[in-house]
């Protein structure tokens, strides 16, 4: 049934775009009469059991209804807004129309109010059977045909934080078809669920695309945010706000710089349209629903342009309610922050750049703007006067969502269909309102970067000026944006105007280099926020605190941020040490109070040296383009892992073929922490490296854009080696699981052994130095036998080992017989002993144990003793 409903939906004469998605499958299926005779079949055709019933409850009230309490549930303070009730949502919709009509309020809008004022349209009830002319008569609470219940929309499934992936069966699908046929099925395959799917619909017709209104005369999106109930039963919450306004200022006063700096970003705000101050007029002309919102001013040292910002807290509570409980929050729709930067390293050139306040290029409809109300005054003296936020605010649940999709629809508009490659820069290499991409061709590239300019300009989009690599400093921007302000003042360890992140990685532009952007810094938080410097080598072992706790080692260690494994061993060095306290104590201390005790002081010299590596780790540069210039051909994929009784990883590598020889460069690693209480043999260390190899590969054939010719695995453990090679149901759980997912992501005749010595990947199981990493060194270029001819490197496969093994055991045989029976022919008693095991194993001590065998004579038991060797 699916590939009959994938079939329909590619053909012309159907005519199924995304716009009548779900109209084209109600129509599909309703023709599915076979299939829904079958499923009638396979229901219940006994009636269920009834529960029991309990009578309805009623409520009387001896008073008038305009003067008592709620019709409902009799609650005094709402008896006038029975949309706050709870216990009248729960009830049936004719139940609902009964308590509307005891309490005389509107069937339109169910508020009380007088016969000559108008009420609002947005909550009628949308169902076709009810409408009466353009619009119904009453609200969709009331709809007594069918309409969506509040309680479907509050219980939806939540959207799954893990972001699924096209099934191997589509993916074998995608791969038999043509391009053109593939887009389209690709658009069809969702990885969303049923309820998210519905989130993103109910966003997407909130967005209308306008040349131009009373918000700009230049082309824009506007929109409506996706409501879960009527905002109109928000209380009125000026109260509440007014007083964390007052209460900041106090706070402001104190710190005179943060008040310059919170009066420069309102200031700012205002100037680019994104609030604005309302009149007297405004404020008494509106009608609808008004919600506060409070704000207040967060450090930023990592943006160059705005180390300060505003924060806006539309979660803040009032009488139990806030704006954000009332909004949908829409699916996770960011690309993988992994697969951006990995297709940003695929190219011999590269480029970069932010979208200017990308959640503030989206404008807001009245009713919203009204329900961003927030107060301002520039000095103490003044009135507290109202202002309006005009955009989208990064403060709201669904922001994110209609900012990722305004920017997308804007790709998809009838002019720019032709422009496949800047559509899909924009759909695949973008994160939030970061921009990063890559080509090995500079003038394509140069092209690509224009277009999409072009098209985020009509959409209501500005870049910053872009970065391209081999540049120094910033190009400028045809963009018409207005320039940053001055800052008042400059945050501890704040960016500086010369340096470059892609995606919280450092990048040396003029270089083409990238580096990790480490800290050492025990200093007190103002603002979630270090107060002081961060320590430089030589003074982290005079200012190191002591004593040195367990959470004060593991916030060091865990600021390390490597998202692409570039210095995996280093970081996992500092992961290893972590644990070590807990293992000193034999494991009897493992509760969540134990992070305040003190380390021992062997370990507290151990964990100063680590950080004096640490602040050295940013001088360690590596090369950010994976495609050399004057390649020959496609490279070839290299991976290798490694487990120890600490740590287990993997590392991969491309190995190119260029006019000057074989170059390999570094692509990504992974590595992690055996359990504390490790159970089992170690080598299922190494069997967890191995997954980690395989996953490696299927994420970079996934992600990365490029064809790779030859994939090969290497290991130096002889067991886990001959295990890959048998069927996975003969195992236990663990041991299934783990060769089953091998198999299937590789083929079993990639993977090769090769000694310990020269498995790379042993650096990622025990950790390494700065020095260790840095360029040129064996972890960024790979093994030297990498740069050989294939023919010459010291790997063998599973074939080749168990060949030599078997060799191994028949000469062991052959000279203890040999042996045993020379001492019998010269007439010598031989002495019984137990049987010699023959064990041959690989380089890290894993056994492949093979019993001795025994043979009889005429005269004698020859037994192999341990007195011949």
């Amino acid at each position: 049934m699916k590939r009959d409903w994938l079939t329909f939906m590619v053909n012309p004469r159907n005519g199924v775009t995304p716009d009548n998605h779900f109209d084209s499958l109600l129509k599909f299926l309703k023709t599915q009469d076979d299939i829904l005779e079958k499923l009638d079949q396979l229901g219940v055709s006994e009636k269920p059991e009834k529960k029991a019933t309990y009578p309805e409850k009623r409520y009387a009230s001896t008073r008038s209804t305009r003067k008592g309490g709620c019709v409902v549930c009799g609650d005094e303070n709402h008896r006038e807004k029975i949309l706050i009730c709870k216990q009248f949502k729960e009830l049936k919709p004719g139940e609902k129309l009964n308590a509307v009509e005891r309490l005389e309020a509107c069937r339109r809008c169910l508020r009380c109010h007088g016969e000559d004022e108008e009420c609002a349209e947005t909550y009628l009830c949308r169902n076709r059977d009810c409408k009466r002319g353009s619009s119904s008569d009453h609200h969709f609470f009331l709809c007594l045909k069918g309409g969506v219940k509040r309680k479907e929309y509050v219980k939806m499934e939540k959207p799954s934080t893990r972001r699924q992936t096209f099934t191997e069966e589509q993916e074998r699908l995608i791969r038999e078809l043509t391009p053109d046929m593939a887009e389209k099925f690709r658009n069809a395959f969702t990885n969303m669920t049923l309820s998210e799917e519905r989130e993103l619909e109910i966003i997407r017709q909130g967005l209308s695309y306008v040349e131009s209104d009373v918000h700009s005369q230049e082309p824009h999106w506007d929109t409506k945010y996706p409501w879960i109930e009527d905002p109109s039963s928000l209380p009125n919450n000026r109260s509440a706000v007014e007083a964390t306004f007052l209460r900041m200022e106090k706070q402001l006063k104190r710190e005179p710089d943060w008040r310059a700096a919170y009066i420069t970003q309102v200031h700012e705000m205002v100037e680019r349209k994104a609030a604005k101050k309302l009149t007297r007029k405004t404020i008494a002309d509106w009608k609808g629903p008004v919600w506060y919102v409070s704000h207040l001013i967060a450090p930023n040292p990592h943006s160059v342009t705005t180390p300060v910002r505003l924060v806006w807290n539309s979660s803040q509570r009032f009488r139990g309610s806030s704006m954000n409980d009332l909004l949908l929050k829409g699916p996770d729709v960011l690309n993988p922050i992994r697969a951006v930067l990995l297709r940003f390293r695929r190219g011999i050139h590269a480029a970069l750049c932010d979208i200017k306040k990308m959640y503030n290029s989206v404008w807001l409809e009245d009713l919203e703007m009204h329900l961003h109300r927030f107060l301002w005054r520039d000095g103490d003296d003044g009135d507290i006067e109202e202002y309006a936020i005009t955009k989208v605010n990064m403060g709201d649940r669904p922001a994110g969502c209609i900012a990722q999709l305004a920017m997308r629809e804007t790709a998809k508009l009838p002019m720019f269909t032709h422009l496949k490659e800047e559509r899909r820069v924009l759909e695949e290499d973008s994160y939030v309102d970061d921009i990063l991409t890559s080509h090995n061709d500079l003038e394509k590239l140069d092209g690509t970067t224009k277009k999409v300019e072009e098209i985020l300009k009509a959409g209501g989009f500005f870049l910053k000026p872009w970065v391209r690599s081999g540049q120094s400093g910033r190009q400028t921007s045809t963009s018409e944006h207005p320039a940053p302000s001055d800052e008042v003042f400059f945050l501890p360890n704040q960016v500086r105007e010369g340096d470059n992140r892609a995606l919280g990685v450092g990048y040396l532009v003029e270089s083409d280099k990238l580096y990790l952007m480490t800290s050492i810094n025990f200093s007190n938080r103002q603002k979630k926020m270090r107060i002081s410097q961060n320590l430089i080598g030589e003074e982290v072992r005079r200012k190191t605190p002591n004593p040195l706790t367990r959470r004060q080692l593991l916030s060091q260690v865990a600021s390390l941020y490597d998202p692409i494994g570039l210095a995996t061993p280093a970081k996992q060095k500092g992961a290893i040490l972590v644990r070590k306290p807990f293992q000193e104590t034999g494991g009897k201390a493992l509760t969540r109070d134990t992070w305040d005790t003190p380390l021992s002081e062997k370990l507290r010299g151990e964990v100063i040296h680590l950080f004096e590596e640490y602040t050295r780790l940013n001088q360690i540069t590596f090369h950010r383009s994976l495609t050399p210039v004057k390649s020959i051909g496609e490279p070839w994929g290299i991976t290798f892992s490694d487990g120890s009784d600490q740590s287990y990883g993997a590392v991969a590598y491309f190995r190119w073929e260029t006019e000057q020889g074989i170059l390999v460069q570094l692509v990504e690693s992974k590595a992690k922490l055996t359990p504390l209480d490790q159970k089992g043999e170690p080598v299922k260390a190494e069997v967890c490296g191995v997954v980690f190899a395989a996953r490696l590969r299927k994420y970079i054939e996934k992600h990365s854009r490029m064809q790779v010719e030859h994939w090969l695995h290497l290991l130096d453990s002889q067991t886990v080696l001959g295990a890959i090679q048998r069927d996975s149901y003969g195992y236990q759980t663990f041991s299934a699981n783990s060769v089953g997912e091998i198999q299937k992501s590789t083929s079993v005749e990639d993977w090769r052994w090769i000694p310990g010595e020269q498995n790379i990947a042993d650096l990622t199981t025990r950790g390494a130095t700065p020095e260790d990493l840095k360029e040129n060194s064996v972890w960024q270029n790979g093994p030297e036998f990498l740069k050989r001819p294939v023919e010459d490197w010291p790997t063998k496969s599973a074939k080749e080992v168990a060949a030599d093994a078997k060799e191994g055991i028949n000469k062991l045989q052959r000279k203890c017989f040999t042996a045993a029976l020379t001492r019998a022919q010269v007439g010598k008693k031989i002495q019984h002993a137990p049987h010699i095991p023959i064990s041959p194993t690989s380089d890290k001590g894993k056994d492949l144990t093979e019993e001795g065998t025994k043979s009889k004579s005429k005269d004698h038991l020859l037994v192999f003793s341990g007195e011949y060797p």
